[in-house]
């Protein structure tokens, strides 16, 4: 450092004046300092460079706050925060040399500003110590013996038992009444004479100690002032001593603290008067240090925690808290000291010796005139008798509360002025409103209501009284925009003033809304069952009896009049058809009762498509009814690329709905086509075939075109004829097959009706086939033995007329057991057996007779023509059977199959 920096003078910035509080006695002497300094806060920050310092650590022009650790650095002065809190701590100024290689000749001051809380630190280049003069050298030391001491009264006095003032400040006159002319050389008196005599011997013994031990010395004691009060001084002195070592004077700063004293004195009675009140109160009273750290606590306190006070200071408090609370409330204890706030929690005391207790703790921070926090002072009430009426009340609520909750209706409180005040959990099971929110928006119950609703529920709100009860039903919408049916049963208090409060319970009877719905559907639906059913029995009686006539009538006529061969041809003719008739009636009432009661089944097997449409095709192509409509043309169209169409179906069931659908189409077209066919759809990466009926007759009113397929339904009297189960029958069989029935008509234009069957994957690929055998061969027939088992005497008739034309040889039999003896005197090369024969049934025949190995084929005769009628007579070993009524073709056909 040069000496130009040495001497350079400077003044002190606004920032210093800023940090240093406006202390402007101390100010003005720090612009006079001739080298760089640096001042330190107590909490070891920079708080502001003066004069050169910047330069001297090339340090930015601003002035800027360091950390202690930064200035460490640029100074490499080792363990420099220590040297800061040591100085500040002794109250006594230190000198050291840095060890910088940058600065070996810097050595630094610190001297400690009490009045300022901070640190000076003064800078001094020693390379030009040698050229300094004496007279430089006193004044600096001089000077920096003030700065050390500055506080009130700066005094140099000589080490003499009257003290005598070589200088005295100003501040002698504010102290003391005297000034300073009137004490300096003893002129008046002596400062001696100031100090009180019983603190004289004291004030000796400490600048002696101070002298012997060559540090400064710092005393407080009394003086007495001109005007006799009494006034208590802090003195802070060192003595000063020439090249040769030998003491020249004293000197030192004084201030006066008599109101720090008597505030201590003050301070000293509150803290008595604070334990004697906190000793008799009946709060548990307690206080800490800054740190939260337990420093006193009352009897009270003691009583309740079961401790010794001993056992209570610093940090053992928290053993007095009960181990489930401690944790959480040490951590918010210690949480609001750190942010020095205020505290209060209520938590539970577990004594020693067991018992409990609940306590509401509060403090608060104790300040002092600087705003430093001090202490905390606290209370502990003793809660625990409040707290059991708490809990009990709790309990209580807790248990209505899950009454509420667990309600299967929702709970409600409703002010008529401000709306919704609570809502059960109910609301989210039920409509799926989450409480909290519906609370949010207290009308969102009532504005969720249905709006055909709404007018109901605010007449009734806007005339409600107190004491007024209601039942109401209505319609709300749910979370998910649902209706739900509500039934809500409330009643009206007052409270608050003139304000009504609803409460009530909201019940979901949206289940018994619909099962009255269903009810009064199914009511009306059972009555127009009834009304059908009474129309279709008059219809059935009707349809039933018409055949029976004609049956009845010409047998009678063939019986009991002489008529011609080709009358009596005719007459059988029109029995024949009639019997037909009659049977597709009775099939018909067979399959509906079957379809109703879920136990028609289906026989799945192959069957080419192509096949069964051309015999269909044909047949109806000779039947009688198609002759009757001379200007109706049949015609089957088959699609080219599916000659070989194989489905996987039950055949007997398909024929049944081509010949209904095929039937109706010929029967209600006069003039035109009746077409058959079927298309194949692709669906995705699946196959179906359509088969479908159009005609050109009378259609089908569109509002009819659902009605068409109900049970026991007719169209307009003078529209449609028959039973009304046709192609109710029909859409129940499709159903079962897999697929599904649909029509298109427009009147008086015709109609088209469709269904699909299911293609399988393989249905492509060609199924064996049977070889078809000569029907008019009777070879097969020769040197051949059937048993026919037949117990009814006019179906034996008509077996022996039907068979008696073959070359069979037949025995006839009318009971299993005749037959079971029949078959063990000579096999048989056929058996024609009726199922139901006295003695022994025909399974039971047959049973017999395969489990004696005999696998003759039986034919089993049956007027049981359903599917699982079926199934029972393969399934107890027949080979094959045939429904009654047969014709003379089917029994052959039948015989033949077996035979061959």
């Amino acid at each position: 450092m040069s000496n130009t920096h040495s001497k350079k003078m400077g003044k002190v910035s606004n920032h210093s004046s800023a940090m240093l509080g406006y202390n402007k006695d101390l100010i003005r002497v720090l612009g006079e300092i001739q080298e760089p300094y640096i001042i330190f806060s107590v909490e070891d920050q920079v708080g502001a460079f003066f004069h050169d310092a910047q330069e001297l650590f090339s340090l930015p022009p601003k002035y800027k706050d360091y950390t202690l650790d930064e200035l460490v650095e640029i100074l490499n002065v080792e363990n420099l925060s220590d040297l800061l809190k040591e100085v500040w701590r002794t109250n006594g100024s230190k000198e050291v040399l840095i060890n910088s290689a940058d600065f070996e000749s810097l050595s630094m001051k610190l001297v400690p500003l009490k009045s300022t809380m901070s640190v000076l630190m003064i800078l001094s280049d020693r390379t030009y110590d040698d050229y300094e003069d004496e007279d430089f050298t006193v004044r600096e030391q001089r000077f920096l013996n003030l700065i050390a001491n500055f506080h009130g009264v700066a005094y140099r006095c000589q080490n003499d038992e009257d003290w005598t003032m070589e200088f005295i400040s100003e501040g002698i006159y504010a102290l003391t009444g005297y000034k300073p002319e009137e004490i300096r050389g003893n002129r008046l008196l002596s400062y001696n004479d100031l100090i009180h005599p019983d603190d004289r011997d004291i004030v000796k013994e400490r600048v002696d100690e101070g002298i012997r031990e060559h540090r400064q010395f710092t005393i407080e004691y009394r003086i007495i002032a001109k005007n006799g009060d009494v006034k208590w001084v802090w003195e802070q002195g060192v003595a000063v001593y020439n090249e040769e070592g030998t003491l020249t004077n004293l000197e030192g700063l004084i201030n006066d603290i008599t109101t720090q004293k008597e505030a201590v004195t003050a301070l000293r009675d509150s803290e008595e008067k604070f334990k004697r009140l906190a000793t008799q109160s009946p709060l548990a009273i307690y206080t800490t240090d800054a740190n939260g750290d337990c420093n006193y606590v009352n009897p009270q306190w003691l009583s309740l925690a079961g401790m010794e006070i001993e056992d209570a200071l610093g940090k053992g408090w928290i053993e007095a808290i009960h181990p489930d609370d401690r944790e959480y409330i040490s951590d918010m204890w210690y949480k609001s000291v750190n942010s020095r706030g205020k505290w209060g929690y209520e938590f539970r005391f577990k004594s020693k010796q067991g018992d409990i207790y609940w306590l509401y703790g509060t403090a608060a921070p104790v300040f002092n005139e600087h705003g430093d926090l001090i202490s905390y002072l606290g209370t502990n009430i003793d809660i625990t008798e409040r707290k059991k009426a708490q809990l009990s009340v709790i309990k209580s609520e807790m248990k209505y509360r899950r009454l509420v909750q667990n309600s299967p209706d929702i709970a409600y409180i409703f002010s008529v002025k401000k709306g919704a005040r609570f809502w059960a959990n109910k609301i989210r099971d039920i409509l799926g409103f989450e409480p909290d929110e519906m609370l949010r928006d207290p009308m969102a119950w009532v504005n969720a209501i249905h709006p055909d609703d709404q007018p109901m529920v605010y007449d009734l709100l806007e005339n409600l009284k107190a004491g007024d009860t209601w039942d109401l039903e209505y319609r709300i919408y749910d979370a998910w925009n649902n209706i739900h049916w509500i039934r809500d049963r409330a009643f009206s208090v007052v409270e608050e003033g003139d304000d009504l409060v609803v409460e009530g319970l909201a019940a979901d009877i949206t289940r018994q809304k619909e099962s009255e719905q269903e009810l009064i559907r199914a009511k009306e639906k059972a009555e127009e069952s009834d009304r059908l059913k009474s129309a279709f029995l008059a219809n059935m009686s009707h349809e039933i009896r018409t055949p029976l006539n004609s049956i009845i009538g010409f047998s009678d006529l063939l019986v009991n009049t002489e008529i011609s061969d080709e009358k009596a041809k005719q007459f059988m003719q029109l029995i024949n058809s009639s019997g037909e008739q009659l049977l597709r009636i009775i099939s018909d009432i067979i399959d509906i009762s079957k379809i109703e009661s879920n136990q028609l089944k289906i026989l799945h097997s192959w069957m080419e498509l192509n096949e069964v449409m051309i015999m269909h095709f044909e047949s109806h192509k000779e039947s009688n009814l198609y002759k009757s409509k001379d200007q109706v043309e049949l015609k089957l169209t088959l699609p080219y690329n599916a000659q070989k169409l194989n489905l996987y179906t039950d055949p007997g069931r398909l024929k049944q709905i081509l010949a209904n659908l095929i039937s109706n189409a010929i029967k209600y077209t006069d003039k035109g086509v009746v077409e058959v066919g079927y298309t194949l759809e692709q669906i995705g990466e699946k196959q179906r075939v359509r088969i479908f009926v159009k005609d050109t007759g009378v259609g089908i009113p569109e509002n009819q075109q659902e009605l068409i397929f109900e049970r026991f339904c007719q169209l307009d009297k003078g529209y449609a004829q028959g039973t009304g189960l046709g192609l109710s029958i029909t859409k129940g069989l499709v159903e079962l097959l897999g697929g599904e029935i649909t029509v298109q008509s427009d009147l008086n234009k015709g109609s088209c009706f469709s269904f699909t069957l299911p293609v399988p994957e393989i249905s492509q690929q060609t199924k064996g086939t049977t070889s078809k055998m000569d029907a008019s061969s009777e070879k097969i027939f020769d040197d051949r033995l059937i048993y026919i088992a037949e117990d009814d005497k006019n179906s034996l008739v008509y077996l022996e007329e039907i068979l008696g034309s073959t070359s069979l040889e037949i025995s006839y039999v009318n009971n299993g057991r005749e037959l079971l003896e029949l078959v063990h005197q000579r096999l048989p090369d056929a058996i024609l057996l009726d199922i139901n024969m006295p003695e022994i049934n025909g399974l039971e025949v047959t049973q017999r007779i395969r489990r004696e190995g005999i696998r003759i084929p039986i034919i089993a005769q049956t007027a049981h023509a359903m599917s699982e009628e079926q199934d029972r007579i393969l399934n107890a070993g027949c080979t094959d059977y045939i429904a009654k009524p047969f014709t003379k073709d089917e029994l052959i056909r039948k015989l033949k199959s077996v035979l061959t």
